[in-house]
């Protein structure tokens, strides 16, 4: 959703291709399996406009129903926005993923 745009071949939800809020340079599309897992997460060292945030721990459900990717740069990408998480829980498992801590720079 926060992407540019969601692609719906096996008509999973709607079909078709949905603009999303094109906050961020991906694009996802859906596949046919959906996969939904609970998981307990800390955000490391999060702030809030200079001031660290008083809740940094939550829960919740992982989805995964597709692969989300970096979309072609219509435009200049100057900004890197770091998002580190530890997983109290065991997470998805994906290839290359590490169940104590994943980084991932947007």
């Amino acid at each position: 959703m926060l992407g540019e745009r969601i692609d719906d071949p096996a008509c999973v939800e709607s079909g078709g291709v949905t603009d999303g809020l094109d906050l961020l340079p991906l694009v996802t599309t859906l596949a046919a399996r959906k996969t939904t897992v609970r998981v307990a997460a800390e955000v490391a060292g999060a702030t809030f406009a200079g001031q660290p945030l008083s809740v940094s721990a939550f829960d919740g459900y992982e989805i995964h129903v597709g692969a989300t990717t970096r979309a072609v740069p219509r435009r200049s990408q100057s900004c890197a926005m770091p998002v580190v998480l530890r997983m109290k829980t065991a997470p998805f498992p994906t290839a290359g993923s590490s169940p104590d801590l994943r980084a991932r720079t947007l």
